[in-house]
């Protein structure tokens, strides 16, 4: 996906930073040497929000979308067919919800327990949020990230 460009969320400022090529977002991802500077010269903390941003995720990433479907939790309720998922039995004349997944994928640090990727907000439509990678930068030092994430 590195040849495709999206808006990314600077976490420690809240800015939006337009069309960025995914490979920068990716390279930084595990690599705080690879990562985006600030103003001050610091690896920033970026999030990739609602991705992919106008495809469906199960066009976009069909065999991901199908095993992500056949484990979602409370999949009667989550699933798009889901018996007790009421937006799947609207009729087509109304305006339907995006039922997604859609990907929220973003840089953390223990170090910066002040800056969250997402904050307290409200949505739309009911949502499952799950934390389904968590990595720790290969060039840091890891005892400071094992330190600073149990504390």
């Amino acid at each position: 996906f590195g040849h495709l460009e999206h808006d990314i969320i600077n976490c420690k400022s809240h800015k939006l930073i337009p069309k960025v090529p995914l490979k920068w977002f990716w390279d930084g991802f595990e690599k705080l040497n690879t990562r985006m500077l600030d103003q001050n010269g610091l690896p920033m903390l970026l999030k990739l929000k609602d991705w992919p941003p106008e495809d469906d995720f199960a066009q976009y990433f069909p065999n991901r979308f199908a095993d992500f479907m056949k484990w979602i939790p409370l999949p009667d309720y989550t699933r798009r067919e889901g018996r007790f998922n009421l937006a799947s039995y609207m009729p087509e004349f109304f305006v339907r919800p995006d039922l997604g997944p859609k990907m929220y994928i973003a840089y953390g640090s223990p170090l910066y327990p002040e800056y969250g990727s997402t904050n307290l907000h409200l949505d739309m439509s009911d949502a499952v949020n799950l934390i389904v990678y968590v990595g720790i930068p290969q060039d840091g030092n890891r005892e400071d990230h094992f330190e600073a994430g149990i504390r």
